[in-house]
């Protein structure tokens, strides 16, 4: 990646985020490929589709809390630390899946299919080999203003003071290039003179906390390299809904209500989802979204949902168990902020770790957050729509989990109430931006020391060499 595309001017990264916030009024194709509402691409879906870049960023470092239990009624609270995990921005396609649109692509051209205004017949595929999985201008802007963001709802906290800020990013280049792109959104705000002069000496690299999932062979051989563990998910592809999808999409290919049922089949249907997907994010508009309709959308975006929930989330107990390390490195971090915090001494103020889908959404199961009811499965598709595990609003590009830590001190009213130090520290739980209840006590505002017992089993029990080791029976029938 460029350093140009850092330190240079960002007018043109910005023109780029401008298209991402003008889609947010674009699912519904048309007949120009672009969609009347809200495009569901499932983990390819730009962040700034699901959240407006125009919305105002109020700051969250200091507030009243009304909290619902009677001993503590009402709470001023000031934040002192925050420690999150992001996801990184918009990349470019897998080397795989640049493939599959190059053969898809020959294919239709050998089947002499004609489309309107002759665009597969023009059609090169704009995502080039060299390019695999790099982080995309779209992706520094995402990040860039992601930054700018934190920047703004944390000012207070951070205040200017970056050398206490600490930064991890995995072995992916697409990682460190988030980082750089959102420190420096964050420096915009925060007013560092050189942004990125005193980052290196805050920035580690370790895969271990942030791709556990690539160190732990039991999870490759059970679960990620095998079909077993996704039954659910290739059932429902070769069930009718899917089929459905395939004959609706070769019907508006051909132009044609004759079924040539040989022209394509559900991989390749799932191949110019993709070139939609990530044209419609890289370009604003793209010719091969105008074969889907809402319903397709749907249909597609619950069978990407089913992968993810049974390769990297609730499926198997092991994929939320094997991010023990991840969220054993938050708490001791929280901790560490915890204690010096009442002791007086210096701590870090942000933690921010770049990393991937594969991270997140272990990280979720493990916290217990997004779980449904009812499992995700292949014969309930129609109950499950309105279901909280949605990767495409939980899992998009830039997508981003963050603790905050706050003192709080109760009202005036109740000044008389005797509390130790510790008892004061409070976190609060942002996803995507937003606060959500955290399952250790079923509010927005938790006490730390609660939460943190509440998950003491990751944090204290980690032990990944045991988990990760492969057992003779394999047993792949938990949920």
């Amino acid at each position: 990646m460029s350093s140009a595309l850092f330190h240079g001017s960002f007018q043109v990264v910005l023109l780029l985020l401008l298209m991402c916030t003008v889609l947010n009024t674009y699912v519904h194709a048309d007949s120009d490929g672009r969609f009347a509402q809200i495009p569901i691409f499932s983990t390819k879906t730009p962040y700034f589709w699901v959240r407006s870049n125009d919305e105002i960023i109020n700051e969250d470092s200091e507030f009243t809390h009304d909290a619902t239990d009677s001993a503590h009624s009402s709470k001023s609270c000031l934040s002192f630390h925050i420690n999150s995990l992001i996801r990184h921005g918009i990349r470019y396609p897998g080397l795989k899946w640049i493939k599959r649109m190059d053969e898809v692509h020959e294919k239709l051209i050998k089947a002499a299919v004609r489309s309107k205004s002759g665009f597969i017949e023009k059609w090169i595929n704009p995502f080039p080999y060299d390019k695999e999985h790099a982080l995309s201008p779209l992706g520094v802007a995402e990040l860039f203003a992601l930054g700018k963001r934190f920047g703004q709802r944390y000012k207070a906290l951070f205040d200017e003071e970056t050398d206490k800020l600490e930064y991890i990013i995995s072995s992916k280049e697409r990682t460190s290039d988030s980082r750089r792109a959102f420190h420096e959104g964050l420096s915009e705000i925060i007013s560092v003179d050189d942004a990125d002069a005193n980052v290196d000496h805050m920035l580690v690299l370790d895969d271990k906390i942030l791709r556990f999932h690539s160190g732990c062979k039991k999870y490759i051989d059970q679960i990620e390299n095998n079909d077993t563990a996704l039954e659910e998910y290739f059932k429902f592809k070769d069930g009718p809904e899917m089929k459905g999808v395939v004959s609706d999409v070769i019907k508006r290919i051909t132009n044609t209500d004759a079924d040539d049922a040989n022209l394509l089949n559900g991989d390749e249907v799932q191949t110019i989802h993709q070139i939609c997907a990530f044209e419609l994010s890289f370009f604003g508009k793209s010719d091969w979204c105008q074969y889907f309709d809402q319903k397709d959308m749907e249909i597609i975006d619950y069978l990407n949902d089913l992968k993810h929930y049974w390769q990297k989330a609730y499926g198997y107990k092991l994929s939320s168990d094997m991010s023990c390390p991840l969220v054993r490195h938050i708490f001791q971090k929280m901790d560490n902020a915890v204690h010096n915090f009442e002791d007086g001494e210096d701590f870090t103020l942000g933690m921010f770790r770049f990393a991937h889908a594969e991270t997140l959404g272990p990280l979720y199961a493990a916290l217990g957050l997004y779980k449904d009811q009812e499992p995700l499965m292949a014969n309930n598709f129609k109950r499950q729509a309105n279901r909280l595990f949605r990767s495409s609003k939980i899992l998009p590009f830039a997508a981003n989990l963050a603790f905050v830590l706050y003192e709080c001190e109760p009202d005036s009213d109740e000044e008389d109430i005797e509390e130790s130090e510790e008892e004061n520290i409070y976190v609060k739980l942002f996803v995507n931006e937003e606060e959500i209840i955290i399952p250790a006590c079923g509010e927005i505002l938790c006490r730390y020391t609660d939460v943190r017992q509440y998950y003491s089993h990751l944090i204290d029990k980690c032990d990944f060499g045991k988990i990760c080791e492969i057992e003779e029976a394999q047993n792949h029938d938990e949920l």
